[in-house]
């Protein structure tokens, strides 16, 4: 999948993540995945990951039974981010992976 040219320049405060999904059971298909983030086993902070920005609030894409979703995107700035929960102070360069889970969306942001 590749959404175009962005102007791609975020604060050096906003790190950035490269997510795999892949679908394997789901015919919605819409997925919402909150992120963590660890320095060397030390959780720092949690925060939604942007799906949307492939294809539009609330749902974001649809990933089909069977497909795999590759995105490559930045974290809001903290202040702006009502998803983002910190557990310790940080700054990007001691990110050092992410843990992410994804559910369905409830029905009510799944595009008819």
């Amino acid at each position: 999948m590749t959404l175009g040219n962005f102007s791609c320049t975020p604060g050096a405060d906003q790190p950035w993540l490269r997510i795999t999904v892949t679908n394997v059971h789901d015919g919605n298909g819409y997925p919402v995945c909150l992120a963590k983030a660890f320095d060397r086993g030390q959780p720092l902070f949690d925060a939604d990951v942007r799906m949307y920005v492939v294809s539009g609030e609330p749902s974001g894409p649809q990933v089909a039974s069977g497909t795999t979703l590759r995105l490559t995107w930045y974290f809001d700035v903290a202040t702006d981010d009502p998803s983002y929960v910190q557990h310790t102070s940080w700054v990007p360069s001691e990110i050092t992976r992410y843990f992410v889970t994804c559910h369905r969306p409830p029905l009510s942001q799944v595009p008819i």
